[in-house]
Parts: C-alpha cells; structure tokens; sequence
C-alpha cells in the first residue's frame, strides 16, 4: 500500500503514536519533531519516566545476572492504568536480544503484577537459553559460524553455563512466581 501513496497522503497516514502522550505524529511531523530537539522524557508515572517511544528510561532492575559468557537482565515498569510491562537483555552465548519496558495504554495488555511481568520475562529467557543449549546438543557441541579471527570457544565448554543460566531462570522463578503470596 505504500507504494501506491503519494506525498500528501503520507502526510495525512499517521506515521508514530505515543501512547503514554496520546500524541499522533504524520510522516513531516514526526521528522520536524525530531529536529526540533525534544525532550528526552514526555510522561512520568510515579519513578517511571517513558520517551516518545513510550520505552520506560528508569524502569526497576529487578534481576542481573552474568557469568563469562552468558548473561541476563530483567527490568519492569508500571503505566497509569496499574498494568506492568517487562523489559530485557540476554546474551546466551551466540545468541542475544534486548527490548525495552514500555508503557501499556490498554487494559487488555501488559501484566497485572509487577510478578506476573517479571514471569513473563523469565519464560522468554528459560526459551531463548533451551534454544542455544538445543542447538549445541544438537550439533554435538560445536557451532562454528563465526569467521572472526577470535580464539574459538566451543560449545560442549559453554554448555555447563548455559545449563546454570538454566538453573538461574527457574530459581528466579520461584522467587518471583506469581502465586506466591507476600506478607507486609
């Protein structure tokens, strides 16, 4: 469809939406916004600062871990409407990601609890970490598809971090299971 758009329909199409602002930006708005030098924190809710981007800039890190080769962190953020959203970072190896908390405008989306989100995020990493140690097992321990000129670390090595990550992500959902009731 965008291709068949001329110019004065892009700049009618609405281009970026800020959820936590409610502001809608065209195509030439978004970029004279851009420009114009714009403030790096649009909306705060309680400690919670988001950008334009509706990404949460001081979002609670609620776990750090690192060991050599392998690595995770899990963040969270709460919106107005009570609803948490998780952010992380990974690095399992040859394999990594990172998203940001972001604010959650509708009731439908997002997590109830600041537990529930932090769950959330340990299912995505138990996932992305069985995924590595799958792909070693499977190929009998060695990956190479890396052509840089590093010294070669091989995967049957890494296998015993990758398996305490593993460890790591059940203890800390223990810790953080939604079900478990807290005492004030």
């Amino acid at each position: 469809m965008f291709h068949k758009m001329n110019i004065k329909q892009m700049n009618k199409e609405i281009h970026h939406k800020c959820r936590c602002t409610g502001q809608r930006f065209t195509f030439k708005e978004w970029c004279n916004y851009l420009k114009g030098n714009p403030p790096k924190v649009v909306h705060t809710y309680k400690e919670f600062c988001f950008n334009i981007s509706d990404v949460c800039l001081t979002p609670h890190i609620k776990i750090d871990w690192a060991k050599k080769v392998c690595s995770f962190k899990v963040t969270t953020a709460q919106s107005d409407n009570g609803r948490w959203d998780f952010g992380l970072s990974y690095n399992f190896w040859t394999q990594g990601g990172c998203c940001g908390a972001t604010y959650i405008g509708t009731l439908k989306d997002g997590y109830n609890t600041e537990k529930e989100a932090i769950n959330a995020a340990l299912n995505s990493l138990e996932e992305n970490c069985q995924r590595v140690i799958d792909e070693i097992q499977f190929r009998g321990g060695d990956i190479d598809d890396d052509d840089s000129n590093e010294p070669e670390i091989r995967g049957s090595s890494v296998l015993p971090i990758l398996k305490e990550a593993m460890r790591k992500i059940a203890h800390y959902k223990e810790v953080f299971s939604p079900r478990q009731l807290e005492l004030f």
